[in-house]
């Protein structure tokens, strides 16, 4: 195995799968569709080890909430549930309002009526 391969030697689907069970049962769910997803499990371990080591910095309960949601839109992969789960854990599900700025040099709606200042 070349050198960059083995790190890998001492995983294994059943290791990852008995990690993400500490977690929760959606975790796990996630973690066994991700494994399932490519004909060969060796190809996931990458994503699955990035996602479960994501549990040193975010809760159980947001971890379990971030699995569900990808679970239920089949979407098992490390990209999409990290943004779920940073979006999860901001709470940034709608955006913040714009501010409204005032000041004496900004031009309001009348400049840019009837071609502008300068016509």
């Amino acid at each position: 195995m070349p050198e960059n391969h083995k790190i890998v030697s001492g995983w294994s689907s059943d290791r990852f799968l008995t990690w993400a069970g500490k977690i929760g049962p959606h975790t796990t769910g996630l973690i066994q569709n991700i494994l399932e997803s490519r004909e060969y499990p060796i190809q996931t371990y990458r994503a699955c080890m990035g996602i479960l080591q994501l549990h040193k910095n975010y809760s159980a309960k947001l971890m379990e909430r971030a699995s569900e949601n990808a679970s239920e839109k089949r979407l098992f992969s490390y990209k999409y549930f990290k943004l779920a789960l940073n979006q999860l854990d901001t709470g940034k599900n709608t955006p913040a309002p714009a501010k409204i700025i005032v000041h004496t040099n900004i031009r309001g709606n009348s400049a840019f009526t009837e071609g502008g200042l300068h016509v």
